[in-house]
């Protein structure tokens, strides 16, 4: 028996020819949402509606490029004391770079602004508005969610400008939640994020920009 070993060149990534390299992003693209890269993003969220009083059970989306993707949530909410505050803290509307550049956190601003706007809502109505959400049918979308609100200091339902409001506040936190999701996977499969990852792992080549194990 003759026992022949074959010999591979490989190549660390800055070493690839420019096709090669291109091949080799897409592939570690795939590689980086191959698993639930989600779960940071949905535990970040739930803390989030946690401090404006949103409890959620469940999240639910699709993504990230056909029509009806989006994202919604199963859940309840009441007011919570000093939730304006609090999320102000938590997501900064901006922050300063390291050229001592001040930058403007759009998505963290849009949540202090919902935060804003269910304040108002609730000292309206004397801070006893409650709903809880459902997610309904095949999609999951913000509309995709059943919201049933009531007021727990009167006991009747909530007027229907005040319902009308809350729903709506309701289906933004889960396009918030989503446009969360899409920057997150937009990050990760990034050129930026995956050669980062790829010099972290020291990943090598072939010549054709295949991986070598």
């Amino acid at each position: 028996m003759r026992v022949a070993t074959k010999k591979t060149d490989v190549y660390t990534f800055s070493e690839l020819s420019d096709s090669a390299k291109e091949k080799a992003l897409n592939t570690c693209r795939q590689l980086e949402t191959d698993c639930e890269w989600w779960e940071y993003t949905f535990d970040d969220c739930k803390e989030i509606g946690k401090i404006l009083g949103i409890q959620i059970d469940n999240i639910y989306f699709s993504g990230f490029s056909s029509q009806g993707d989006g994202a919604c949530f199963v859940g309840t909410y009441e007011y919570a004391k000093g939730s304006v505050a609090k999320i102000k803290k938590h997501l900064p509307a901006n922050y300063t770079d390291e050229n001592g550049k001040v930058i403007d956190c759009k998505l963290n601003m849009e949540v202090i602004d919902l935060a804003s706007q269910l304040y108002e809502l609730q000292r309206q109505y004397f801070y006893g508005l409650y709903c809880d959400t459902k997610h309904r049918g095949h999609y999951n979308h913000s509309g995709c969610m059943d919201v049933t609100v009531s007021n727990n200091i009167t006991h009747d339902d909530a007027t229907t400008n005040a319902e009308n409001e809350l729903i709506n506040i309701m289906q933004l936190f889960a396009d918030w939640i989503y446009n969360r999701l899409s920057a997150e996977y937009d990050y990760l499969t990034s050129d930026e994020s995956v050669k980062e990852n790829i010099d972290a792992n020291e990943q090598e080549f072939t010549a054709d920009g295949k991986f070598y194990y």
